[in-house]
């Protein structure tokens, strides 16, 4: 008859540890927000996101709320764009724009009264900062799964 392999309590709690790790930092980096909010997402075209911090070509999303007809972006208080509705999009290279803490500021409008704002602060990065941070994450991440394997004999 061939017993089954059991793992040892220390297998099983490096193993939670891992998982608890990895589940922090998956969470730490999703921003959450309640639907129908004010809000400012920015996604990557091609570049570098770590939690506030942008490097490349972005795609912006806003909205405020559904009883505005015209909405104002602005990045430090210079006007990016408008749009005729209470939701738009913009694409922006942080290369464009001087590097350092920015605020994003979306303006609500109706019948041209201001009727709600909301404001967002990220930084631009440069690239080779953007080039550290993702070899630094990196590292700590392979680092991990080699103490996480290593523990547990698996390698």
């Amino acid at each position: 008859m061939i017993k089954k392999q059991m793992y040892s309590p220390n297998q099983l709690k490096s193993t939670l540890i891992f998982l608890l790790v990895i589940g922090i930092v998956a969470i730490s980096l999703i921003s959450f927000q309640p639907r129908g909010s004010p809000s400012i997402q920015i996604s990557r075209r091609m570049g570098f996101i770590l939690g506030e911090k942008f490097q490349g070509k972005m795609t912006l999303t806003a909205q405020l709320g559904s009883d505005i007809d015209e909405l104002k972006l602005y990045f430090d208080n210079e006007l990016q764009s408008t749009a005729v509705a209470n939701s738009l999009s913009y694409e922006f290279d942080t290369n464009e724009f001087p590097l350092g803490d920015v605020s994003i500021t979306i303006k609500g409008f109706k019948n041209q009264t201001l009727r709600d704002s909301y404001t967002r602060k990220i930084e631009f990065i440069p690239l080779q900062q953007s080039i550290i941070y993702f070899i630094s994450i990196s590292t700590i991440i392979i680092g991990l799964i080699a103490i996480f394997l290593t523990s547990n004999r698996l390698i």
